[in-house]
């Protein structure tokens, strides 16, 4: 995928000790002033500073493939004390998650961008390996797929060597040996599985 953007930054220990202690039910500029002081010297205000470390947040699980972590920075303000357990939990794991690194098995909604799954999925191609078969080297490939023009084809080139962790012996087996979209499946999710 071109222009493939730098993951979002988790946010400070200052501003996570804030978002904690705004969790816990204390106001939010009692938080951001007693973590975060230098925050307030600009023109933000301290729900604004509360938002954007929740933004950000959310940003950062998404972009490990995790919507449930999303999940508890997404509520509303006054159903905070409600999340917190999970924001607790969430705050813990996020930190330790790693990029993702794409897969094979993967579905293309993962990895490219939404306007254009609709279009390769009436295609029939579903997985990363579906599309890795498809455009092996081709150009003009995306000519025979109505509704995806040259722009939206480079976005959905999927190019391992973008990614440090891609395997591309992984690729190479599913272009010459045949791809078995049910063993690759079930085999990847086991290996999730043992990871999460």
């Amino acid at each position: 995928m071109p222009n493939v953007p730098s993951p979002p930054s988790f946010p400070g220990t200052a501003s996570m000790s804030a978002l904690r202690a705004w969790y816990a039910g204390v106001g939010s500029r009692e938080a951001v002033e007693r973590y975060c002081p230098q925050a307030l010297e600009g023109e933000q205000s301290a729900r604004g500073m509360i938002g954007r470390i929740r933004r950000q947040l959310v940003a950062f699980a998404l972009s490990r493939h995790r919507d449930d972590l999303a999940r508890p920075f997404q509520c509303a303000a006054g159903e905070r004390t409600r999340h917190r357990k999970a924001a607790t939990r969430a705050l813990d794991i996020l930190p330790t998650l790693a990029v993702p690194q794409p897969q094979v098995s993967d579905p293309i909604g993962a990895w490219l961008p939404s306007r254009v799954v609709p279009v390769l999925h009436q295609h029939g191609i579903r997985t990363l390996a579906d599309l890795t078969v498809r455009i092996p080297r081709r150009q003009r490939w995306w000519r025979t797929i109505p509704g995806l023009g040259m722009r939206s084809a480079r976005q959905a080139r999927y190019d391992p060597r973008r990614y440090a962790g891609a395997k591309r012996s992984g690729l190479r087996s599913v272009v010459r040996g045949g791809y078995q979209p049910d063993a690759a499946h079930a085999q990847h999710q086991g290996s999730r599985a043992v990871q999460g």
